[in-house]
Order: structure tokens, then sequence, then C-alpha cells
């Protein structure tokens, strides 16, 4: 089971460098035919071709994107990642215009494999660098923030 887990983890890592690099040969190599990520923003779909998409989209909005793995274990079939990424916001991103000023995502994922592909995709993600904070915060979240 071990050398199992192992394995997941350099197909998820592989997996990732080929996302943040927008490769799309390298992505679908190890993506199942059938996969799905059940955590796909608005306006992309839940398949391989949504997936590659959302890595296109990333990388031209934040072309230097940098990512940071912080956690990666596995466990059976899952691997689950912790993570930050990083880039300059040169580009439209999620109906955002450029900023041109470092905006950082951080995110929690989980990627179930089968077979050695990727087979399933769940992720929870802090954009409020990108988008601001939650709404409703308005100026009380800024107050508070900087009287901490």
């Amino acid at each position: 089971m071990a050398a199992d887990s192992a394995n997941n983890e350099k197909i998820v890592q592989r997996a990732l460098e080929a996302f943040e690099a927008a490769d799309e040969r390298a992505m679908r190599e190890d993506l199942a035919p059938d996969f799905v990520s059940h955590s796909m923003p608005p306006g992309f779909a839940e398949d391989s071709d949504g997936w590659v998409q959302l890595a296109q989209h990333l990388k031209a909005g934040a072309p230097d994107g940098k990512l940071t793995i912080h956690d990666m274990f596995a466990g059976g079939d899952k691997v689950a990642v912790r993570f930050a990424h990083a880039g300059t916001h040169q580009g439209e991103l999620f109906g955002v215009p450029p900023s041109n000023r470092t905006v950082t995502v951080r995110g929690i994922e989980i990627y179930r494999l089968s077979g050695g592909e990727i087979a399933e995709h769940w992720g929870e993600f802090d954009t409020s660098d990108l988008f601001g904070p939650p709404g409703g915060m308005g100026d009380a979240g800024e107050g508070a923030r900087q009287q901490s």
C-alpha cells in the first residue's frame, strides 16, 4: 500500500507541474478518460477539457505564477495537497482586469487515482487576494484589519 501511495504522490506532483505550465499534452497524460473535477469555477466544464482550459486561463492571467506545495500526503487511492500559487496579475482572471500586483491563491485539494491516472478532483480555494474580502465585510473588514 505504501508503494501505491508514493506512486500516487508522484503522479499528482507531475500533474500539478503540468497544470502550472499549462502543458496540455502532459496534463492529459495523467487524467483518466472519465476525469471529473467537482470544484471547477463557473464557466469551466468539469471534465479534462475544462481542466486544461482552466490551466490555460490561469497561465494567461498570471504567466509568471509559481506553485509552492506546503504539504502532500497519500492514503489509499487519494492524495491531498495544500498549496499556494502566486503570480503577477498581468491578464484578465475570472473577469477581474489585470492589476499588475502579485496575487496569491491558497488551496487544499484531494485527488482520487485509479489505474495510475487521476479520476477525480475536489478543492477548496482562498481567492480573496484576487477578489477582495468576502461580501458583506465592506469597510468593517478593512477597519478590523487595520486595528489588528
